[in-house]
């Protein structure tokens, strides 16, 4: 397996593959293929195995992640790590305890001030840990909490998170304990070993306080969640009851239900049906239906408007040549973000050809036929050369241009 020699290679790889690295990242809890790797690589095999041959990248079967170490590196130095290290702060302790030992009994300086430099070190780590971990510990209380759906899981998890915090508290302690008690910390050689010292005991009684504060709410959150659970097991019991017919016989619920007012009901369904426009247009009794239930329900009165022209045969010719042509979904999301009427936006559209006025009113009929869920078809009218066409809008405009007519 190569090695890298010095730390000018390491980072100079690492900045030659920083895209990658970032992608991979980002996709640090997922499986990623070699298919999606080598586009990042300019689809060359050989960086990708020079890579995993380094350890920057790990594989396993056909997948590939992010080597264990350089991820927990970027999570920890950017602050986003989602677990909870307990056992680093004992493993940096148990060193302490070691390189304290060493201190007392070396007799050369040079290699007491290397032990005191590395206790200074780990003390650093101490505090970098323990903020990181009571900040993880209160972000996955509160997601687990809100955003966990089974309760099952919700509750073992705040279970486990519970006793994270209760070891967590509790090295934390022994390292206050450490520092307070013992002569060699009370004593230190140098003011910045006093002031790390100093630094750390305010850091771990601070994390101590918020440590309490988590305690208090995973209790109040593991309430909640078993007061529900009793709620949801009643719930399906009467349910079970009920489809067995034997409601009435087996519980009151009738009874103590009937003079309470505040029950939630069910809201009542809506069904919307969606009328052709060339349905409307064609049959007259149809259009003269419509008109009389509108102006029962006191709606906003319908306007004599001009029919246009039907279109020739001839016009609608060519109809699969025109679906190929055009991505209408693409095209209708740029029309969504524009604030004009998809006439005018068909009529005055830059595509990548030369379209002609009729094409575009053949198109312009397509997206109000296809998007019709999706728009907002007005009651008014304006006036092409010899077309007429309705005013239509995106739904995400309806408001806006319903305010603008009013002030017309």
């Amino acid at each position: 397996m190569p090695r890298f020699r010095t730390i000018e290679e390491l980072l100079l790889e690492l900045y030659r593959n920083r895209g990658l690295l970032s992608g991979m990242f980002g996709k640090r809890y997922l499986s990623v293929t070699e298919e999606e790797i080598l586009p990042l690589l300019d689809d060359d095999p050989e960086k990708l195995e020079r890579l995993v041959g380094y350890g920057i990248l790990e594989k396993e079967h056909n997948t590939y992640s992010l080597d264990s170490q350089l991820r927990e590196f970027f999570e920890e130095f950017l602050e986003i790590n989602e677990e909870v290290h307990v056992l680093y702060i004992r493993e940096y302790l148990d060193k302490i305890d070691n390189l304290r030992n060493y201190y007392l009994k070396e007799t050369n300086q040079r290699r007491k001030n290397q032990h005191s430099q590395k206790i200074k070190h780990y003390l650093r780590r101490i505090n970098r840990v323990t903020l990181g971990n009571v900040k993880t510990l209160r972000k996955k209380t509160d997601d687990t909490y809100k955003a966990e759906t089974n309760y099952e899981v919700k509750r073992d998890t705040l279970k486990d998170l519970r006793d994270q915090r209760d070891k967590l508290e509790g090295v934390l302690q022994a390292v206050e304990q450490r520092l307070s008690d013992e002569l060699f910390f009370r004593n230190a050689a140098d003011e910045e070993f006093l002031f790390i010292i100093h630094l750390t005991k305010i850091n771990i009684q601070s994390a101590r306080h918020n440590l309490l504060e988590i305690q208090q709410q995973i209790i109040d959150y593991l309430n909640q969640v078993e007061h529900r659970s009793a709620v949801i097991e009643k719930v399906l019991r009467l349910k079970d009851i009920k489809d067995k017919m034997q409601l009435n016989e087996l519980t009151d619920f009738e009874r103590q239900v009937k003079d309470i007012a505040g029950l939630p009901a069910l809201k009542r369904e809506q069904f919307r049906t969606r009328l052709p426009l060339r349905l409307i247009s064609e049959d007259e009794q149809l259009h003269q239906l419509i008109r009389k239930v509108a102006a029962k329900k006191h709606s906003r009165h319908l306007e004599k408007f001009n029919v246009a022209d039907e279109l020739a045969d001839k016009d609608l010719e060519d109809h699969y040549k025109t679906a190929q042509t055009y991505n209408l979904d693409k095209l209708f999301k740029i029309f969504q973000s524009k604030d004009q009427d998809l006439f005018r936006f068909i009529l005055w559209h830059p595509f990548n050809r030369e379209v002609d006025q009729r094409e575009r009113l053949k198109l312009f009929c397509r997206m109000a036929s296809k998007f019709a869920d999706r728009l907002h078809f007005t009651h008014q009218t304006e006036q092409y050369h010899h077309w007429e066409y309705a005013l239509i809008y995106p739904n995400n405009k309806k408001q806006s241009h319903a305010r603008d007519t009013q002030k017309r």
